[in-house]
């Protein structure tokens, strides 16, 4: 083969060479022009060793120079890239640990930056600043019982009507689950911040829509101030939170400012809750029965079983010092379980004594949301053999509509097996005829509100037990009154048709002993109801 034919060769390869020089100068980002380059470079290097021609030194110095220049060119381009990239996405994930991700608002970190800032300037200026905490009451029940995509466009919808109720200054973020959070800096009192939270509110006694559904829901408002409340982003959340919860004790969807007596309030329910806990350990609740009776004939047909938490002392702490904070911590569902053995077992005793005794007990919203309810129920029975023709569950409104379809289907089933349900507190919830009809109860409990306000002209009372008497006849379904005190009530009552009562006019709550001699004078010992 000719020098000639090679040196061709070697003028091809320098051509080539040149071009991936230039392709690299220009930044295109490839590693295959970096590679054919160095190629190239070792077959020019090859073909002058091994074949001995006789070139230039700069046909082997010049390609391994462009392959040194090159390679800078390229990692240097590399490095840019991989820099400009991670730039990038620094930037990015600074705005995801700033931002929520679902609702697009700040987040609790930017909240609290934010916060910082907003008291500074107020230590400077001399201005208030007023920190809101949210919560949207209700949101739990929805989430359980559409599931958590639902729940999660419902946020996003409630987000939006937050952001659109309150004044366009407000710095509004998602401080975590179902709470947010807004700062006002701009406000010249007090009572302005409370009205953005009052606005807040009242903007959500229009319903949330979501895929074409209405869903109703409340708002919770906690309010503090910098700096009367406190002087540092610690402080001002945890107040508003404590004047929050402070709200929710009272009956939610209402709002609440802090004050240095909700700090004692709060360590107390602790110290009481701490108790309870203890109490269950222990073994300190007792069961109180209240005497049922059927005015038309003047015997008692039943009795409903009622928690009391005796403590050491011996002191009876009442119901509505303890119920609530059991179902705000999740221990009613123990307390139901144990109230509804003990009750069983009781009244298979009396069973056994000839007192046929129909026995109600109250269930909450989370007993009937367990899973295995029904099954409890069911050994609970089987156990203590107590028949289940003569349980009645009462349940309320709002326990009942916390997830009215699977709380129907529990009914179903245990009245299947012969237990029986009534519909405590009626009235005082979201009465509705459409979820009456598709329960199968045995009765409704007129609430002791309207029976209290029946001697009490221009309340409309009588109008209204009127109204539950005939509700429930058209219906089929029974009626009782409760909290009957008087004889005028009772009256009352049965000229409209209500014969079954329970309240003070016959017999408090009493103790097992006590309402066992009180039965035994007051009902048929072959009475079956």
């Amino acid at each position: 083969m000719s020098i000639f034919r090679y040196s061709g060769l070697l003028k091809s390869v320098r051509g080539i060479q040149h071009a991936i020089y230039q392709a690299a100068t220009k930044r295109i980002r490839s590693l295959i022009a970096l590679i054919a380059f160095f190629l190239l470079g070792y077959s020019t290097f090859v073909v002058t060793v091994f074949l001995e021609i006789d070139v230039s030194y700069d046909l082997i110095i010049v390609p391994i120079l462009f392959f040194g220049a090159c390679f800078v060119l390229a990692t240097a381009d590399i490095t840019v890239r991989i820099f400009r990239e991670l730039l990038s996405a620094n930037v990015q994930l600074e705005k995801m640990a700033l931002k929520d991700v679902l609702t697009q608002l700040p987040n609790r970190r930017q909240l609290e930056s934010r916060l910082n800032i907003a008291i500074d300037d107020a230590k400077q200026s001399g201005s208030i600043v007023g920190l809101m905490m949210l919560d949207i009451d209700r949101f739990k029940r929805v989430n359980d019982s559409y599931g958590h995509r639902f729940g999660d466009e419902l946020l996003v919808a409630a987000s939006g009507k937050i952001i659109r109720s309150i004044r366009e200054s407000a710095f509004v973020a998602r401080f975590g689950g179902d709470e947010f959070a807004v700062i006002i800096d701009d406000a010249k009192s007090f009572d302005e911040v409370v009205e953005e939270a009052r606005n807040a509110i009242r903007a959500f006694t229009k319903p949330v829509v979501v895929r074409d559904q209405e869903i109703r829901l409340g708002l919770t408002v906690g309010v503090s101030f910098c700096p009367r409340d406190g002087a540092s982003v610690d402080e001002l959340i945890k107040n508003a939170d404590l004047a929050m919860y402070n709200a929710k004790d009272r009956g939610k969807n209402t709002c609440a400012v802090f004050s240095g007596e909700m700090v004692g309030a709060a360590q107390q329910k602790l110290q009481l809750e701490s108790e309870l806990r203890e109490a269950l350990v222990h073994n300190e609740f007792v069961l109180h029965f209240q005497p049922q009776m059927d005015i038309s004939r003047e015997k008692a047909f039943g009795v409903e079983a009622l928690v009391r938490w005796q403590k050491k002392d011996g002191r009876l702490c009442p119901p509505m010092e303890f119920i609530p904070l059991a179902e705000e911590t999740g221990l009613i569902v123990q307390m139901d379980l144990w109230a509804l053995k003990q009750a069983c077992r009781t009244g298979a005793d009396w069973h056994a004594r000839g007192m046929q005794v129909r026995m109600s007990v109250n269930a909450s919203a989370m007993l009937l949301g367990r899973e295995n309810i029904v099954k409890q129920v069911l050994q609970t029975l089987e156990e203590t053999s107590f028949p289940a023709s003569y349980l009645t569950m009462e349940i309320t409104e709002t326990a009942l509509l916390q997830n009215i379809d699977s709380a129907v289907e529990v009914i179903r089933q245990l009245k299947n097996k012969g237990v029986e349900f009534s519909l405590d507190d009626f009235g005082t919830g979201y009465s509705s005829l459409s979820y009456l009809r598709m329960l199968p109860i045995r009765a409704l409990k007129i609430d002791r509100s309207f029976i209290k306000d029946l001697s009490v002209s221009g309340q409309g009372a009588e109008t209204l037990v009127q109204s539950i008497i005939g509700l429930a006849g058209s219906l089929g379904i029974g009626v009782v009154a409760e909290g009957v005190e008087t004889e005028e009530q009772r009256d009352f009552l049965k000229r409209h048709g209500c014969y079954r009562i329970q309240g003070y006019l016959y017999s408090p709550p009493l103790c097992q002993q006590d309402a066992e001699e009180w039965l035994g004078n007051h009902m048929d010992k072959t009475l079956h109801s």
